[in-house]
């Protein structure tokens, strides 16, 4: 009679991910299968359902949280030692909670974030039209700037290998700054002020409270401006600036703009030179006028204390002039380019010398 000694069977080898995402569907195996091995009992945790397929199974995660699958081999000799793989069972991430700032100004820095989730490989932001994420993207927080963004909603979505969470939103309410414009000039003669009406140009609801500075002074504030543009009349001389805008929107006013108020000098005209020249030779005598002001110049003249014709559209200082006359030569007044008028000073004398008559006694 001949005995067969048979063995049991062998400690399953079972391959399969050790980390699944809930709802996945995975294959798990074993191989190589023991050809002495009649069946195979399966176990399988964390609330995961399976389908037996004898040396191999398929599970199913939807629901499922971290657990072991398990199996041993049976044969006629008995039962094998359990093989297991832990299996951790990852999800998406959860929705996220937004924190931040919910009514901004155009224009604005703001911060935005999200609780850290472990879950939580990388997260995904977008922002309304215009508005810029200037930093942060792919993290738990960012950095918006609000220049040129309208009102809409700030979202988020958690992202990690199983996928991404549903997405949390924000909604952020843009309000625009109210804005003032100043623009205008002038300019007078020293000695001569006037006044000068500057404009600023308001938007945004009145009323409006203003601050200007001349020549970087701030000056009294104006308050309760409800007229646009704005009539800022001034008198002294400086360049003008606006320093701050306020009305009833809670955001600060934006400004822009300057005007230039310029005091001239008034001109002046010294005039030099003297000589003489002979009784109805033709000659002329040089005369020269040094000039202050702004080119270019007009001179009028008097000679013997009679206005002659103005000489026009002087460029050049000294001015030299011929005096072909013989008389006192004065400047009565000159005028420069930027209008302003003063009376001159100085003379000049221009001889005449009668010719001599020769006599012939017979």
């Amino acid at each position: 009679m001949n005995i067969t000694v048979g063995q049991g069977p062998a400690v399953p080898t079972l391959t399969g991910p050790a980390t699944v995402c809930e709802g996945d569907v995975i294959n798990y195996v074993i191989n190589p299968v023991d050809p002495s091995t009649t069946s195979y009992t399966w176990t399988v945790g964390g609330n995961a359902s399976f389908t037996d397929l004898g040396s191999s199974i398929q599970v199913d995660f939807s629901g499922a949280v971290d657990g072991q699958i398990c199996v041993t081999g049976t044969n006629a000799c008995g039962t094998s030692a359990q093989a297991c793989i832990a299996v951790t069972v990852d999800d998406v991430p959860a929705q996220p909670v937004i924190a931040g700032v919910a009514s901004v100004c155009n224009g604005e820095i703001a911060n935005y974030s999200v609780p850290l989730d472990p879950n939580a490989t990388s997260y995904t932001w977008t922002v309304p039209a215009g508005a810029t994420i200037t930093s942060g993207q792919g993290t738990n927080a960012i950095v918006i700037n609000w220049t040129g963004g309208a009102s809409g909603n700030v979202c988020v979505r958690a992202i990690n290998a199983c996928g991404q969470s549903p997405q949390a939103c924000f909604a952020v309410s843009v309000n625009a700054a109210p804005t003032a414009t100043l623009s205008g000039s002038g300019s007078y003669c020293a000695g001569s002020p006037q006044n000068f009406n500057l404009s600023i140009d308001l938007t945004g609801a009145s009323p409006w409270d203003i601050v200007y500075a001349i020549d970087g002074l701030p000056q009294a504030p104006i308050t309760g401006v409800v007229t646009d543009p704005y009539i800022l009349t001034v008198s002294a001389p400086g360049v003008y600036t606006l320093v701050s805008l306020d009305n009833i929107a809670p955001c600060p006013g934006l400004v822009s703009g300057t005007a230039t108020i310029t005091e001239n000098p008034l001109p002046s005209a010294v005039l030099s030179g003297s000589g003489s020249i002979c009784q109805g030779s033709g000659d002329c005598i040089p005369l020269s006028v040094l000039l202050t002001g702004t080119p270019p110049w007009s001179v009028t003249f008097t000679l013997n204390g009679t206005p002659q014709a103005p000489i026009t559209g002087i460029v050049t200082n000294p001015f030299a002039f011929d005096a072909c006359q013989g008389g006192t030569y004065a400047i009565s007044q000159v005028t420069d380019a930027n209008g302003c008028v003063e009376t001159g000073s100085g003379s000049s004398v221009v001889g005449v010398n009668t010719a001599v008559t020769e006599s012939t006694s017979r």
